[in-house]
């Protein structure tokens, strides 16, 4: 993804739990890191970011539900819609952009992360997909 280039990012989920699902975000995101001399540091900055409205199937189950037995069905759903790009937003890339970069000495890499967010106490489901900026 060079600079100034726009990616379309589709999502599809469904909501297997009884927690409710605040928002859905997908962040474009540099993260870099350096070592010297025994010393390291890391920064890491959204360089974009979405956020999708209301998408089907986001209800939280009025209570937990043992039965697996639909989850087939749920993926072939899931699929379909990614396929459909039912969902979807274009995300763009700035451009003033580091391009990605794997010294022995400084690291730059960048990725896109989807997170759904809840109110609940454990952590929040998300998905990293590495990407790579700049001329390839």
């Amino acid at each position: 993804l060079d600079a100034g280039e726009s990616v379309r990012v589709s999502i599809s989920c469904k909501n297997m739990s009884t927690a409710r699902v605040q928002s859905v975000t997908a962040r474009l995101v540099q993260d870099l890191r350096w070592t010297a001399h025994g010393r390291n540091a890391r920064s890491s900055k959204a360089l974009s970011a979405i956020q999708f409205g209301t998408i089907p199937g986001l209800e939280k189950l009025s209570s937990p539900s043992g039965n697996k037995s639909g989850n087939d069905s749920v993926l072939s759903a899931i699929a379909r819609e990614l396929e459909d790009a039912k969902y979807s937003a274009l995300m763009q890339m700035p451009m003033m952009v580091t391009p990605t970069f794997a010294g022995s000495l400084v690291r730059i890499k960048h990725s896109i992360i989807v997170e759904v967010k809840t109110p609940s106490d454990i952590s929040d489901p998300t998905i990293t997909i590495p990407i790579q900026a700049g001329p390839v």
